[in-house]
């Protein structure tokens, strides 16, 4: 899965000319929504697949412990203007609360 995070254009545009406190400041913006979008995913959304434990031979879903993922701060669009957003990359395999593997 592929998931973009961005700062309003202004802020995108304000940091292009910006000091590097500045920088930070508005680089907070998108890294804070990460971390709080994955743990979100983490504790509600994902689950896996575990081979054929029911009686019927169906594969049984498990919880999710952790997703692996990677962000990368971006700061121009394709267009090559200023555009500040954080790019995530999940994995599609996860550690399952049944044996952390």
């Amino acid at each position: 899965m592929d998931f973009t995070f961005s700062v309003p254009k202004p802020a995108s545009v304000v940091w292009t000319v910006a000091n590097t406190g500045a920088h930070a400041l508005i680089g907070q913006t998108p890294r804070a929504a990460v971390a709080e979008v994955v743990a979100s995913m983490e504790s509600g959304v994902a689950a896996s697949c575990t081979g054929a434990t029911t009686g019927n031979g169906t594969a049984a879903q498990v919880d999710a412990a952790r997703l692996i993922a990677t962000a990368y701060d971006q700061y121009d669009s394709r267009a090559d203007d200023p555009h500040h957003y954080a790019r995530v990359v999940v994995s599609n395999k996860v550690q399952t609360v049944l044996d952390r593997k």
